[in-house]
């Protein structure tokens, strides 16, 4: 909280001291902040103060998870491809259709994160300076078969532990794998949670990003 209230005197004055400082700087800048937490929500429990939340709440932009921006995913492997392949030293151009589907059609749980990954594996073991569909990552190519694979469970464990699966891997995601936060959520102490992931071997750090 005392944080918190240096960064609204920084907003609302436009100055600030340096650590061990008696001078008194002034700046001009605009800031840009992003969370995954409901701050609305947390400004109700007196975890974030509510003056700094509508200080910061000036335009608000809600942006929707990656499987819900299909026009942005070959800007984004345009970009990335040029990126990775400028700081790896390969000579990537691009991608051929047949690998561009298939990253169309995958739904990105990982969102952008996800994305620039997968395209890193694929620009370092690319044979060839186009990327095709065999450098496609095998869990990219065939996430409908295992998906399909998963629709009818053989019994009710099975099908409970798939429940229990999907539930958690939503709440991870939401909380980008913050076990403090799932756990509250889902109302699990962090020590249950932790088990509850390992008996379902849930991989929590996959989803820091």
């Amino acid at each position: 909280m005392r944080v918190q209230l240096r960064l609204l005197r920084v907003l609302q004055e436009r100055e600030f001291e340096r650590v061990g400082g008696a001078e008194t700087l002034r700046v001009d800048v605009r800031v840009i902040a992003a969370t995954n937490v409901n701050l609305r929500e947390a400004v109700r429990k007196g975890t974030f103060r509510e003056d700094l939340f509508y200080r910061l709440n000036v335009v608000p932009l809600k942006l929707p998870p990656l499987r819900q921006r299909q026009g942005d995913i070959p800007l984004l492997i345009e970009h990335f491809i040029r990126r990775l392949a400028a700081q790896h030293g390969c000579k990537i151009r691009g991608l051929d259709t047949a690998a561009l589907n298939h990253l169309l059609a995958y739904p990105w749980p990982g969102n952008v994160r996800q994305l620039e990954n997968a395209l890193e594996r694929m620009v370092l073991l690319a044979n060839d300076n186009l990327l095709r569909e065999e450098d496609v990552p095998e869990e990219i190519v065939h996430w409908q078969d295992e998906e399909e694979s998963d629709l009818l469970p053989r019994d009710f464990k099975e099908a409970r532990n798939s429940f229990e699966r999907h539930f958690l891997c939503e709440a991870l995601h939401r909380h980008r794998g913050v076990i403090s936060q799932v756990a509250e959520e889902v109302g699990l102490s962090r020590k249950s949670l932790y088990a509850k992931l390992e008996n379902l071997d849930i991989d929590y750090q996959h989803y820091r990003t």
